[in-house]
C-alpha cells in the first residue's frame, strides 16, 4: 500500500518556519562584518512570536567562551533599542517597524522583518517563504548605513533589494 502526503506551504512555515529563521538569524552573526565587533550577542525579539524558544534553544548551543548569545523578549521599543544588536520584529509587531528603524543607533543594530512586502518599509533585512522556500530579502543601501558588510556567502543567498 502506498501513502501519499502532501504539505502545504503554510503548513510548512507553521511547522518550520521559526527554525529557519533562527538559523538565519545565527547565521548573520557570522557571515556579516559588524562596525563594531561584538563577543555578545543580544536578540531582542519585538512582543509574542514562536520564535523565542527556538532561538533560546540555539543560544545555549552557539553560546562560546567567545562569543555569547541571549534572546529577550521585549514590550518596549525604547528598552528593546537600548539592548540589542539584533532586533526581530515578527509579523504581529510589522506596524512598528518605523518606528524601530528610528530609534536605533546609526550603526550596528541588525532589524529582521518576516512580513511579505516589508522590505523596502523597514528593516535591513526580510525572511520571507517564496515560491516555497524561504528568501532573505536584504536593504543594501540600509545595510551599508549601519555599517554592515556582507560576506559573499551571504551574499549568494540574498536577494537584494
Amino acid at each position: 500500500m502506498l501513502l501519499i502526503s502532501t504539505i502545504s506551504v503554510d503548513e510548512l512555515k507553521a511547522q518550520h518556519g521559526t527554525r529557519f529563521h533562527a538559523v538565519f538569524l545565527y547565521q548573520f552573526t557570522k557571515y556579516l562584518e559588524w562596525p563594531n565587533e561584538p563577543n555578545e550577542f543580544n536578540i531582542g525579539v519585538l512582543g509574542e512570536s514562536e520564535i523565542i524558544d527556538e532561538l533560546n534553544r540555539m543560544a545555549e548551543l552557539k553560546s562560546s567562551s567567545s562569543v555569547k548569545y541571549t534572546v529577550t523578549k521585549y514590550t518596549s521599543v525604547s528598552q528593546m533599542v537600548r539592548n540589542s544588536n539584533i532586533i526581530y520584529i515578527p509579523n504581529v509587531a510589522t506596524n512598528q517597524v518605523g518606528t524601530v528603524m528610528t530609534a536605533i543607533p546609526p550603526k550596528g543594530v541588525l532589524v529582521i522583518t518576516e512580513k511579505e512586502g516589508v522590505a523596502d518599509k523597514g528593516g535591513h533585512v526580510n525572511l520571507v517563504f517564496e515560491e516555497g522556500r524561504l528568501i532573505m530579502e536584504v536593504a543594501k543601501e540600509k545595510m551599508d548605513a549601519a555599517g554592515f558588510q556582507m560576506s559573499n556567502q551571504l551574499k549568494r543567498f540574498a536577494k537584494i533589494i
